[in-house]
């Protein structure tokens, strides 16, 4: 002060500098909070928009299937028999668009579970409507994982690698065989729950199978292990191949192959 005397702090009195640590961690837990909160937003409206795309989808289909089905209802009902006819072959219109639609989702994240609580829910609304258009038959579900590029981080531990590193640096490409068939093959709890409830059913209309394929058939073909292509480049192929698919196969269908090639369009 004035005088030239230094004061103490007295009892309940926060020296300034211990006040501006204070504020600085105040400001920091608050920016932390902040930016955690806008994650949690955003994941949750990733989710929800995850979702909402596949049920447009479905109903965009419903609504063709209407259109189509008032369309033939004179011819249906002209001839003997027609009704039955017509129904049966409204149902093989819609199935491969159903299937079609089902796999626009086939991707899942490089750390994610492939038969995950999404993916559960992709595959309740698709066995609704499979038996709402009195579909009979396998719902086949194909995880496969893909063989992404990774090096040994400082504690030994393997991590995915750089996007800058060549792919010729890589210290692992893939998982081992059996690994990776046992990576496809990861369900969440919801999931498994799911389909041991489903197989308890009484009806055998519509039936599920899942099949972990593993890294052995990639749909996309990877760059060439060499230094001039990058690790970013690799696994970006990687992520594509990490993928889910589903085919549906009629009991009265020929080879899967009559409802087209699963991602046709």
């Amino acid at each position: 002060d004035q005088t030239g005397e230094h004061r103490v702090p007295g009892h309940g009195e926060v020296p300034p500098e211990q006040l501006s640590r204070m504020n600085a961690t105040t400001l920091l837990v608050a920016g932390l909070a902040v930016f955690a909160a806008l994650f949690f937003w955003l994941y949750v409206e990733a989710q929800r928009n995850w979702r909402d795309v596949f049920t447009q989808n479905i109903e965009l289909l419903e609504v063709l299937q209407a259109q189509q089905a008032a369309a033939d209802a004179a011819e249906r009902d002209a001839r003997p028999g027609g009704r039955l006819s017509a129904d049966r072959s409204g149902s093989e219109r819609i199935v491969p668009e159903l299937e079609w639609a089902a796999n626009q989702f086939a991707s899942y994240g490089a750390e994610e579970v492939p038969l995950s609580d999404q993916r559960l829910d992709l595959i309740e609304s698709l066995v609704r409507q499979l038996r709402a258009i009195g579909f009979r038959g396998e719902v086949q579900i194909d995880a496969h994982v893909g063989d992404f590029c990774y090096v040994q981080g400082a504690d030994g531990v393997l991590e995915f690698a750089p996007e800058d590193l060549p792919v010729a640096e890589c210290d692992r490409i893939g998982l081992g065989e059996e690994e990776a068939r046992a990576m496809s093959a990861k369900q969440s709890v919801a999931f498994a729950n799911y389909l041991a409830a489903f197989e308890r059913e009484e009806s055998q209309d519509v039936r599920i199978s899942v099949n972990a394929q593993g890294n052995s058939s990639p749909q996309y073909s990877y760059p060439a292990r060499s230094a001039d292509n990058k690790a970013g480049d690799w696994n970006e192929v990687a992520r594509q191949n990490n993928r889910v698919q589903v085919r549906l196969v009629a009991d009265n269908a020929g080879p899967p192959a009559e409802f087209g090639p699963i991602g046709r369009r």
